[in-house]
């Protein structure tokens, strides 16, 4: 694998040839910004079960289908939703009853 590092001060004088990269970057961390602190939001604000609900409305929608494969463990999505992994595993529960999950 290979490792592309450039000086700030280099980068700095390429980014200044070509203004639309520099556009392009910036909107890349205004985005990743953007999703960043709607995360934090949703972990301060919302209950864990609301999160997983989230995370599944937004899973179906990448899917473009009702169903889809979970493909993380209960682990990784606990972590994903801000909490443990057994508190999750008390939730889902209440989801597969409602044929959620």
């Amino acid at each position: 694998m290979e490792i592309c590092s450039l000086d700030g001060e280099e980068l700095m004088k390429i980014l200044a040839g070509t203004p639309i990269t520099l556009f392009h970057m910036l909107a890349q961390l205004s985005a990743r910004l953007e999703e960043t602190e709607n995360h934090l939001s949703e972990a301060i604000s919302k209950e864990v079960s609301e999160r997983l609900a989230a995370f599944i409305l937004k899973s179906s929608a990448i899917a473009k289908s009702d169903t889809f494969l979970l493909t993380l463990s209960k682990k990784d999505l606990a972590s994903l939703l801000n909490t443990i992994r057994e508190t999750l595993s008390r939730r889902l529960p209440t989801f597969q009853k409602k044929g959620v999950y």
